[in-house]
């Protein structure tokens, strides 16, 4: 089972992301950046079989330099949680940039899916 879901993780996190896509197109700010965070921690879950309850940046952070992962792979993804987390509860620069934000993560889902290969 653990080894299918790591398997399924990378179109896991797409079709999570897709659900944001329709969030953003209805220019509905707080559920995608709440869709964002979710579909990343999600990713991670899968990937790497770690328990939901047991999530935090900084927990994330570790368990990715354990694994190989790229120092700057691992900030962008710190990054981008911190960011979403703080658009959903206050004004951020450049918050209306919803297909910005998308599409980083897909980068970002991208770079930790080849990193967590290697």
């Amino acid at each position: 089972v653990v080894g299918r879901k790591r398997r399924a993780a990378l179109a896991v996190a797409q079709k999570r992301l897709d659900d944001a896509k329709v969030l953003m197109d209805k220019n509905d700010r707080k559920a995608f950046y709440n869709d964002v965070v979710k579909s990343l921690y999600g990713y991670i879950t899968d990937k790497v079989n770690m328990p939901l309850g047991s999530l935090s940046k900084d927990n994330v952070a570790d368990l990715l330099k354990d694994r190989g992962v790229e120092d700057a792979t691992i900030s962008k993804f710190v990054d981008t949680v911190k960011y979403c987390e703080m658009a959903v509860y206050a004004p951020v620069p450049d918050a209306d940039n919803l297909k910005g934000t998308y599409d980083d993560t897909l980068s970002l889902i991208a770079d930790m899916e080849d990193q967590l290969q290697a």
